[in-house]
């Protein structure tokens, strides 16, 4: 069992707690960003806290890839065959990175091609953005896509999210992208 004084040490090692310390103060994550050494031990923190998925899943938990507007991780895990939770961690290239977390209704196979089929997907869910240039918003999101599973473990999929931002102000965007994941 681990210590609670070795988990401090190693909570200080990783730095958990810089993370932590400007999720809680919304306004100033942009500067947090702006720390490249900080963001390699933020995905430390991510992979922290997917790791009861992936060692309960079987086929349920999918990670991959996201191109498009922006591009980043995505992970995927199934609630049910017909309900999964879908999150996004990405960053546009110039300026900001995008948070944003989906409850998806798999609405329909809509066809069997091959060893694979086609489903598609949509579901509400909320966004935070950071950006340099603009502050950081938050808001509500909407997730609309079609997915071709192969075999199960691989997945392909082609989605769109409009984004309404409701702080500091409103503010409307779609982003959308094409993606993979893999499935364990």
């Amino acid at each position: 069992m681990l210590g609670l004084k070795k988990l401090t040490q190693v909570c200080r090692s990783i730095d958990l707690a810089y993370p932590l310390f400007y999720l809680k103060n919304f306004t100033s994550f942009g500067n947090f960003l702006k720390k490249g050494k900080h963001m390699k031990k933020s995905w430390l923190l991510i992979l922290f806290f997917l790791f009861p998925f992936i060692s309960n899943s079987q086929n349920k938990l999918g990670v991959g890839i996201y191109l498009g507007a922006p591009t980043g991780i995505t992970g995927k895990y199934f609630l049910s065959r017909a309900n999964s939770v879908d999150l996004l961690f990405a960053w546009r290239f110039s300026d900001a990175f995008f948070a944003q977390g989906h409850y998806n209704f798999n609405i329909s196979e809509i066809e069997r091609y091959r060893s694979g089929v086609f489903n598609f997907y949509a579901g509400p869910g909320l966004f935070f953005k950071a950006a340099s240039k603009k502050g950081d918003s938050f808001g509500v999101s909407g997730n609309f896509g079609v997915n071709y599973f192969l075999k199960q473990r691989y997945e392909f999929f082609f989605e769109l999210s409009p984004k309404l931002g409701l702080f500091p102000g409103t503010d409307f965007d779609l982003t959308g992208g094409i993606g993979f994941r893999f499935y364990f």
